[in-house]
């Protein structure tokens, strides 16, 4: 019995650690929040936000809010704590909410420049009764793509604005 137990211990052990590489080891931010509001996952691009994982890990999620300097409502791309609270609700309303749900918002640096992120919301149930065991949020960084879509439509009016313009 000890030996099948070490042995099982050994296997969870490789799997932590291969979950955790997948997950150092991805561009988009991965934040998970456990159905007692904890913050049980953090991976190092949810730096992307402003946040370290390090001080967000094992974490209330109402502590961290309660923090007046860390302005994580904002950096999670939620406008109020009212919002916020919403969406943690439907962690004891598991019924409510069966698909993810999106939202795309802006972060300004101190510099003046803007990061464009898409968060997404997703509800992570437990197999056995599908109850809701957490929150994940998976945060996107669009920056590029926005400013692709700006030289496009830049472009695009520069071509226009050109071709009306009588020929000299």
């Amino acid at each position: 019995v000890s030996m099948d137990n070490t042995a099982l211990f050994q296997r969870i052990r490789d799997t932590r650690d291969s979950l955790q590489a997948i997950l150092d080891g991805m561009e988009d931010g991965i934040l998970m929040i456990n159905s007692d509001k904890i913050i049980t996952i953090a991976n190092p691009p949810i730096t992307m936000l402003g946040l370290n994982p390090d001080d967000l890990i094992e974490q209330s999620i109402f502590d961290l809010l309660e923090n007046p300097s860390g302005d994580l409502l904002r950096r999670l791309g939620f406008t109020n704590q009212q919002a916020m609270m919403q969406v943690l609700d439907h962690l004891n309303n598991s019924n409510s909410w069966r698909n993810q749900l999106t939202f795309e918002y802006a972060l300004s640096a101190p510099d003046g420049t803007r990061t464009y992120i898409k968060r997404l919301l997703i509800p992570v149930r437990n197999d056995d009764d599908q109850s809701a065991s957490g929150i994940l949020m998976v945060f996107y960084n669009k920056t590029e793509e926005h400013q692709l879509a700006q030289a496009r439509d830049s472009l695009s009016q520069m071509i226009v604005h050109d071709l009306r313009s009588p020929l000299t």
